[in-house]
């Protein structure tokens, strides 16, 4: 039998096999084309809204500078006690939102300690005075990375907590605004853009599908599994716990007004309704939490600025304007401290054996099927 002929063995009548003609390259798109816009306005708003935010911030302290009271503020009558007191509920009030972040990573799959977990939750609020904001879930992530907890799901439950506590803060700041605050209507309809826009991406159905739209698969093929431990019951525990951490982050607001109350003349009656907490306590709560929404929504690194607003203009029924300027300015720096020496303190802590699981042990994508909580 004769072989079969192969294309190479064709006949004389067959057309030479000619190679395909070489193609110029394609000319290289404009910037615009290669997103040169998007990338010049995600440089440029941040800008912008910092210049905003500066502008309306010094027309707030220039007001307030009108006031004589302003004028005879010396530090050497800040009450150290107090100053003490403000650090120390900011830090404790902002142990239920670490701790949130430590039962979302739990019902994830993922299995680090609670020393772990609050060590890189604490340590990761310094990442939000670089611009960007991405240097909190680095710092979270590595701090937190092991041979029992993975980086991708720990990233995932970062905005799960972020989420959560905003739009916790906002929705405790909107109810607050709506009734005493009506006026303010620049304010309302934030707490309330804020508080639906937030609450409706931590609903568990929706942010399952918006991890999936941003392909986060690609990097954790096991996600889609460990996004099923976010459930309801986890995130209305949250809700719960972290409306108790803002109430706390409202004492610490008045714990620093005790503060600086020996600072600046304030009138009698003033004096007698700021030593009634109860009394006050709502208002300060709204006010801290929304100046740390106006601050993260702001894209300002820290939310330098847009905190301050918010104080100087929710708090002047309280202490008139020198007094929340002085509130404002406070508070900015005892919860910068607060967070700079707690950082200082725990740092060197490492949880025995996470650094060596990190550096010696090469997980596989997903070791916590094979390993025993």
């Amino acid at each position: 039998m004769a072989p079969e002929r192969t294309f190479e063995q064709s006949d004389s009548n067959a057309q030479p096999v000619r190679p395909a003609p070489e193609t110029e390259p394609l000319p290289p798109r404009s910037g615009v084309a290669n997103g040169g816009w998007g990338r010049l306005l995600r440089w440029a708003l941040p800008w912008l809204i910092f210049l905003i935010v500066a502008i309306f911030l010094t027309r707030t302290v220039e007001r307030a500078l009108r006031d004589d009271a302003l004028r005879t503020f010396t530090l050497a009558r800040l009450n150290p006690w107090w100053l003490l007191a403000a650090a120390a509920m900011y830090w404790l009030g902002s142990v239920p939102q670490g701790m949130y972040w430590h039962h979302v990573m739990r019902a994830m799959g993922q299995r680090p300690t609670v020393g772990e977990s609050l060590r890189a939750f604490y340590i990761g609020h310094l990442g939000k005075y670089v611009p960007g904001k991405f240097m909190v879930v680095l710092l979270r992530t590595r701090l937190v990375h092991s041979a029992r907890t993975e980086q991708t799901p720990a990233a995932v439950a970062i905005f799960v907590e972020t989420l959560t506590s905003l739009a916790v803060a906002a929705t405790l700041s909107a109810a607050y605004v709506a009734v005493q605050f009506r006026h303010h209507r620049w304010l309302f309809g934030a707490a309330i853009v804020a508080a639906f826009g937030m609450t409706l991406i931590v609903v568990p159905r929706v942010f399952r599908a918006l991890v999936r739209l941003l392909k986060i698969r690609r990097l954790n093929a096991e996600i889609d599994r460990q996004l099923l431990g976010i459930s309801w019951p986890l995130l209305v525990t949250g809700w719960v716990t972290i409306a108790a951490s803002w109430v706390v982050m409202g004492l610490s607001m008045w714990c620093a007004i005790m503060a600086i109350a020996d600072c600046v003349p304030l009138p009698h009656a003033t004096i007698a309704r700021v030593v009634m907490v109860q009394r006050v306590l709502p208002l300060l709560t709204a006010c801290a939490a929304l100046s740390v929404v106006a601050g993260f929504v702001s894209l300002i690194p820290g939310g330098i600025g847009a905190r301050e607003i918010v104080v100087s203009e929710m708090l002047p029924t309280l202490l008139g304007p020198p007094g929340a300027v002085l509130t404002a300015i406070a508070v900015r720096i005892l919860w910068l401290l607060a967070e700079v020496l707690v950082s200082a303190i725990i740092y060197p802590m490492s949880p025995r054996g996470t650094r060596r699981s990190t550096t010696t042990s090469s997980p596989s994508p997903n070791p916590i099927d094979r390993q025993s909580p």
